[in-house]
């Protein structure tokens, strides 16, 4: 093993000792107030606090399976988690990664559902990471202070301008203003969403019930059927699996914003 592959192990292992730290039940004060704050945004989470700690689990192991392969793959990939259900985006050099990097989220225990958003590019190009930084920062802003959204329910990230939604919103009312919010951000291209409503059957099924959407993968799979087009909600583009009216096998889509 040389020293560069060493060093992000090294780096993640020591990210994982302190989240574990900063949940024991004995810890210094400072400590302790940090997981008690944690604890009150479990809590508050639609997932509860056992499920925000699974997606932690599930975090973590996805994130140790990519390292343990290449600490390139693991720079250049983001996850979101949300109860077991598993969100790749990123952009990899080859098809090749992007099926190994699938095929080792399939192997974290507890995860119950892939989705496939990464992008494929050989020369690398991951974009502008600071304004997709800002863009994340600003969608989650304006969430925070929005009376009508509960905005500890979602996960956000950008990639190239566009805007990659999971978690679960109250009803479609709820998800249409995260939606608005994030369509009106400047340098926004896309909106791919991926969160699913409350009382969405597949949440009651952990997860089993069909497909979410068209990148939703099987196990071992790199990627699954091409995503249906359908028309956009309000005139706005949007991709992802919580559409106005239920469809079956693939996601909504559109073409990018102007």
């Amino acid at each position: 093993m040389n020293a560069a592959r060493l060093s992000p192990r090294l780096i993640l292992a020591a990210g994982l000792a302190g989240l574990l730290l900063s949940s024991a039940a004995c810890t210094p004060v400072g400590v302790a107030m940090g997981a008690g704050a944690t604890g009150a945004v479990s809590a508050s989470q639609e997932r509860g606090i056992e499920g925000g700690a699974s997606d932690t689990q599930i975090r973590a192991a996805i994130n140790y399976l990519w390292l343990d392969y290449s600490g390139t793959m693991y720079r250049q990939l983001n996850l979101q988690v949300w109860e077991g259900r598993v969100l790749l985006t990123g952009v990899l050099a080859s098809e090749e990664w992007r099926a190994e990097a699938v095929k080792r989220a399939w192997q974290a225990k507890g995860v119950k559902e892939v989705i496939d958003e990464t992008i494929v590019d050989r020369s690398g190009n991951t974009g502008s990471f600071a304004r997709d930084q800002w863009i994340t920062a600003q969608l989650k802003s304006k969430l925070l202070f929005e009376k009508n959204v509960f905005s500890v329910n979602y996960s956000f990230e950008t990639v190239r301008g566009v805007i990659y939604m999971l978690g679960v919103a109250q009803d479609q009312t709820e998800l249409e203003i995260v939606l608005n919010y994030a369509r009106n951000i400047e340098y926004v291209q896309r909106v791919v969403n991926h969160a699913l409503l409350k009382s969405d059957p597949r949440r009651a099924n952990n997860g089993n019930a069909p497909a979410a959407s068209g990148n939703t993968t099987a196990p071992g799979a790199s990627r699954g059927a091409a995503p249906l087009p359908a028309e956009p909600s309000g005139g706005y583009p949007i991709e992802g699996g919580a559409a106005p009216a239920p469809r079956s096998g693939g996601a909504i889509t559109s073409e990018p914003l102007n």
